[in-house]
């Protein structure tokens, strides 16, 4: 279980977080599970915003790091549903057009 024990003489409240999930209310773990995908979600798009090294100057370009990277991922999620979006129409206006008889076949 890892180290438990301490020294601290004082009037601090030290809490250890048991780790089975079943004494937990459900709204916690929840909360909890959803701190996991967040996590996932953010290495992801550290990954692939290339974020492992930020190359501009200041607080001000860390804010800015962050914000072009959350906007890269925007427009990669907006691409990726307009190509599934453009693809089912095309199937959609293909598949109408192999049923309808070709022009010029009146025999």
């Amino acid at each position: 279980m890892g180290f438990r024990g301490h020294n601290y003489k004082g009037n601090i409240k030290i809490t250890v977080v048991p780790r089975n999930l079943k004494k937990f209310s459900h709204y916690f773990r929840k909360i909890l599970k959803k701190r996991g995908s967040i996590e996932a979600l953010i290495s992801h798009i550290k990954r692939n915003s290339r974020m492992d090294r930020n190359y501009l100057k200041g607080h001000e370009g860390n804010d800015a790091n962050a914000i072009l990277s959350g906007c890269g991922h925007n427009l990669r999620m907006l691409l990726a549903f307009l190509l599934f979006f453009l693809k089912n129409l095309l199937e959609i206006m293909m598949s109408s057009i192999r049923k309808t008889e070709p022009l010029g076949c009146n025999a």
